[in-house]
């Protein structure tokens, strides 16, 4: 009889483990970075709307309908998370936060270069921007390369957009930004009135999920750690993140 009952609770057990399992999953809470173009609420075609539901329709014993989406800014985004208001910043590069954050940092899905914008020849880079005068995009962190955060004749200005203004009325010399995004944003025939130098990229950043490090979370991270893994061997990472694919193969 005892073995009848030892059998009982044993199944008991696993059924609250398996209950503990998925419902640790389900309270997971995600910032969203803002990025025009390719990461924007109600925008469910838009290259990384399209990758994270990917993501979550793939990882195993997951409810994607009870994880929590919030956008917010670059800058928002990054301070929530240092807070720790949110579990998840997607998409995250470590560098842009403070080195005591205990956090996971998974595999990098895409890569993205930052130059230096301008009209006319020649074109800059860090190492001739001395005296210029150049617009930053609030929130970027550029790598946190500092040579170009801490520029002496550096403005913040709220995005590309503005920023393209101000060169044309010649109040800066130059802006950085990152051509994935400046591509997807404006036409063909403005961006190729930008100069820029190829070669002198000022930041090259991965893109990551960071998450805080909780058993939940190492569970998640290792789990999407399978589904970037799988995403880059069978080709549908670069066609679902289409022309922001920033890899060169």
């Amino acid at each position: 009889m005892w073995r009848i009952f030892f059998l009982i609770y044993c199944a008991i057990q696993e059924m609250i483990f398996n209950i503990s399992w998925a419902q640790s999953f389900d309270n997971i809470s995600f910032a969203r970075v803002r990025i025009d173009g390719v990461q924007m609420l109600g925008e469910p075609t838009l290259p990384y709307n399209k990758l994270m539901s990917h993501f979550l329709e793939n990882i195993k014993d997951f409810d994607a309908t009870k994880v929590s989406h919030n956008f917010y800014p670059t800058a928002r985004g990054y301070l929530l998370f240092e807070e720790q208001k949110v579990d998840c910043v997607f998409p995250g590069d470590p560098s842009n936060l403070n080195s005591s954050v205990d956090m996971l940092v998974s595999e990098s899905f895409n890569i993205a270069n930052a130059y230096l914008f301008n009209f006319t020849a020649p074109a800059l880079n860090e190492k001739n921007i001395k005296g210029k005068r150049l617009a930053l995009i609030r929130g970027y962190a550029y790598g946190s390369n500092q040579r170009i955060l801490t520029h002496a004749n550096a403005l913040t200005v709220q995005s590309s957009t503005n920023a393209i203004g101000m060169l044309k009325l010649g109040r800066i010399e130059a802006f950085a930004d990152y051509y994935l995004d400046l591509s997807l944003n404006l036409p063909p025939e403005e961006l190729a009135t930008l100069n820029y130098d190829p070669t002198n990229p000022i930041a090259s950043v991965k893109d990551h999920i960071l998450c805080h490090s909780t058993p939940k979370n190492i569970r998640f991270i290792n789990q999407v750690n399978k589904v970037i893994l799988d995403m880059k061997q069978d080709g549908r990472l670069k066609t679902i993140i289409g022309n922001y694919y920033g890899y060169k193969d």
